[in-house]
């Protein structure tokens, strides 16, 4: 089960945790490797610790919850 932030502002780094591009539908993790959805919204830099997006309203984060 999904738990979604309400504050799409925020972005956590941790286990468990996803960012979904709703341009392209992609879920990428917050950690464990680098990453880009596939229309480049969102980048996730493991390297230097860091989330970038383009158009944060494009976005929902997520806590994947047992």
């Amino acid at each position: 089960m999904r738990k979604y932030l309400q504050d799409s502002r925020e972005r956590p780094r941790k286990e468990g945790f996803f960012y979904e591009c709703l341009k392209c539908g992609d879920i990428l993790p917050s950690i464990g490797k680098n990453s880009r959805c596939t229309c480049h919204n969102v980048l996730v830099d493991d390297d230097y610790g860091r989330v970038s997006i383009l158009d944060p309203l494009a976005v929902r984060s997520f806590e994947e919850v047992i």
